[in-house]
């Protein structure tokens, strides 16, 4: 399964709260299990520290020294969770922002001969409706531990080989910053021993912060050939995309090592919005995409006079069919007072937000609009991967995060942000091939959010045979598992 998650790294303290890195055990099975009866087990130390081993392995983790719910990076998957003589208090960091998608996936089993606790079963019991588990107490024991089944694939080789393109718009796109002409980007794909293939996309834009393209190109071509994941995963550090890339054709890979044949989002379908290109093209272009379903447009608003852009967003306002939406995109492109007068224009229009109002670094002064007007802000440059969602939920930001997987680095610190507060969260794209929408798509599914997801650009290349478009109004998980990330690699 691919929910939930758990890294497995060497701590040098001995120590880990669940959240934080954890040790990792040879796979010693049932005697490791009978071995933390022993009071010599202590909370969050694995009986043998392997540092990072390649197979499978059993990890003991507590609530350990007050580390519980320490914000640091997860990843790796969880084949099953197992509570073992759990005993204080209910690691409810854990239920509340990492196994709800575990419920029934569970099960208990004796540490010490004798009968079993039932942990996972009293536990459901004593949370009652509360799927959070606040305050809940699991029955009394010598210890409070967790034993988590982890697959490492961090000993893993695997052989990198990549691809680039070079796709020119359409029609340019024009933004605050100007016009937008060609798009660049790289395909990575990954091959195990067994000729297992999991496919990437390097996906970069500068102006958001991440590296460029010459620079992942670079580093695609020093990483070509086999090599361990984990060697993959240090040398990806600090590159944003080629991060992102590495993540999405290990994610795929191990799906396909697995088998797997359960789609995302399975039996789940999400909204799309649709980007309207501006001027006179506007009105038809949106009136074509309602017939079709849409409900959700966004347009680039902060490139002419206001009162120009303003008259162009109420024309498309009111011929809205019912139920629609705007969102309205500024790039960062407006200075304070502009940006006050566009939230108070778009509180007498049906719009979900105003996105980037301000350039990225205008921190208090994005707050303070979000904190003082009706209509929602949402970033977007300001936020690429986990740690600036956590920056600006430290800062209390009130507002909504659009999220693009392509340049968010490692997927699983992203999806670890997102799950608790899903609802904050929109999935947009990066004008990204197939292969990164359907990542990305993937991402949003697994992540649980409801919003509209902003891939609806298909049309703004032409028909090259990379895709990177969602075409209808609403998209399902059988959908975006059919898409083949090889047709993209083999068309270039």
């Amino acid at each position: 399964m691919d929910q939930p998650h758990a890294a497995v790294e060497c701590h040098g303290d001995g120590h880990a709260g669940f959240g934080d890195r954890v040790h990792i055990a040879g796979d010693h099975g049932n005697l490791q299990m009978q071995r933390l009866g022993d009071a010599r087990g202590e909370i969050g130390v694995a009986w043998q520290d392997l540092r990072v081993v390649g197979g499978e392995g059993d990890v003991v983790v507590g609530q350990g020294r007050g580390l519980l719910g320490a914000e640091k990076r997860v990843d790796r998957q969880i084949e099953r969770l197992i509570f073992l003589r759990t005993g204080n208090r209910l690691l409810r960091h854990i239920a509340a922002r990492r196994w709800a998608a575990a419920e029934g996936k569970a099960s208990a089993v004796c540490g010490e001969t004798g009968s079993c606790p039932r942990a996972w079963e009293r536990w459901r019991e004593s949370a009652g409706s509360d799927r959070r588990g606040r305050g809940s107490a699991l029955p009394r024991g010598r210890a409070a531990a967790l034993l988590l089944r982890v697959r490492d694939d961090d000993s893993l080789e695997v052989s990198l080989a990549f691809k680039a393109y070079r796709r020119p718009f359409a029609v340019p796109v024009r933004t605050s910053r100007g016009l937008w002409t060609v798009r660049e980007g790289i395909i990575v794909r990954l091959e195990d021993g067994e000729g297992n293939a999991g496919f990437g996309e390097v996906a970069p834009i500068e102006a958001f912060g991440t590296e460029g393209f010459a620079g992942a190109l670079a580093w695609c071509a020093g990483m070509r050939g086999r090599r361990r994941v984990d060697e993959l995963r240090a040398a990806a550090r600090g590159r944003m995309c080629c991060a992102a890339a590495v993540a999405m054709a290990l994610r795929m890979l191990r799906r396909v090592r697995a088998a797997a044949t359960e789609s995302a989002g399975a039996g789940r379908s999400l909204p799309v919005a649709v980007l309207i290109p501006r001027g006179e093209a506007a009105v038809d272009a949106m009136r074509r995409a309602a017939d079709a379903g849409f409900r959700v447009f966004k347009l680039k608003i902060g490139i002419g006079a206001f009162a120009a852009d303003a008259a162009a967003v109420a024309r498309l306002a009111e011929r809205l069919p019912e139920g629609g939406r705007l969102r309205l995109d500024a790039n960062g492109g407006l200075d304070v007072p502009s940006a006050m007068r566009w939230l108070e224009f778009a509180s007498e229009w049906p719009v979900e937000f105003v996105e980037q109002p301000l350039p990225a670094d205008a921190e208090r002064d994005l707050c303070r609009l979000a904190e003082d007007h009706a209509t929602a802000v949402a970033l977007d440059e300001a936020v690429l991967g986990a740690d600036d969602i956590k920056r600006w939920r430290d800062r209390g930001w009130p507002g909504v995060f659009v999220v693009k997987p392509a340049l968010a680095g490692e997927a699983e610190a992203l999806l670890e942000e997102i799950r608790p507060d899903p609802d904050a969260f929109v999935f947009s794209s990066a004008l990204e091939t197939d292969v990164g929408m359907a990542a990305g798509v993937r991402l949003a599914f697994e992540a649980g959010v409801e919003r509209a997801l902003g891939y609806g650009v298909a049309g703004f290349f032409g028909e090259d045979g990379l895709g990177g478009g969602l075409r209808a109004p609403v998209v399902s998980g059988e959908t975006v598992s059919a898409i083949d990330p090889a047709r993209v690699w083999d068309s270039l």
